[in-house]
């Protein structure tokens, strides 16, 4: 419910990272990791240097089995 509350508020707020990390968590608690993933570029965009991003990004990679994935995503964070 509240997932689907802050994703219609982000029509309004597109930029709010706090909306934006309402439905992440509902994503990766929905295992839709892909949605998830979109959503963290999306808010990376946003606040670039948040390392809290990153890592839920290297999770998500990792929940999802993306061994390629969480190297390249440790190098960026490395290269911060």
């Amino acid at each position: 419910a509240n997932a689907a509350k802050a994703r219609d508020l982000l029509g309004k707020l597109p930029e709010s990272l706090f909306l934006l990390g309402i439905v992440i968590d509902y994503q990766i608690r929905a295992q839709d990791y892909t949605a998830a993933l979109a959503t963290i570029d999306r808010s990376l965009a946003l606040a670039p240097d948040d390392r809290g991003l990153y890592a839920m990004r290297l999770s998500t990679l990792a929940a999802m089995n993306d061994d390629a994935g969480v190297e390249a995503g440790l190098r960026e964070m490395v290269g911060k």
